[in-house]
């Protein structure tokens, strides 16, 4: 069993034209992983998965505004 917690969030994807809309991932998300540099996506017609993409952290701790 996984002592991960999952969280259920809602988001509206921001449209940025015609056949493109973003998602915004929350900040509290990227600071409690590390602050990935690059995220991993699993995509299919049914569900989408976010996970930080295995050794692309942000060492540093700075927040980058990139």
């Amino acid at each position: 069993m996984s002592t991960v917690p999952k969280r259920k969030l809602i988001v509206k994807p921001i449209n940025l034209g015609g056949y493109s809309r973003a998602i915004v991932v929350p900040a509290w998300w990227l600071r409690l992983n590390s602050n990935p540099s690059q995220l991993e996506l699993d995509l299919t017609l049914d569900y989408l998965v976010v996970r930080p993409a295995k050794g692309k952290t942000d060492e540093s701790g700075e927040h980058n505004g990139k």
